[in-house]
């Protein structure tokens, strides 16, 4: 994760990781994937966690488009006990 001035100068700003929670697709043909996102400061600091979502649209076989959204409501766990 970089903060940016331009183009060309970018200052690391922290870290990002995505931890894939579901993969489906829904009723308009794109691919939705669920994914933990964790940011952290270059610290290593959590500075948020969440769910969120990218949402892949289709073209020839192609990705045509790809939007980060919050899901409508958080997906459930379950437990494999």
């Amino acid at each position: 994760m970089a903060a940016c001035m331009d183009a060309t100068r970018c200052v690391p700003t922290g870290d990002v990781s995505l931890d894939l929670v579901k993969i489906e697709d829904n009723e308009a043909g794109s691919t939705v994937v669920d994914v933990h996102q964790v940011v952290r400061d270059l610290s290593g600091n959590i500075l948020k966690g969440q769910i969120v979502q990218h949402v892949y649209s289709f073209r020839d076989g192609l990705i045509e488009r790809m939007d980060i959204r919050k899901p409508a409501t958080e997906p459930t766990h379950e437990s494999s006990n």
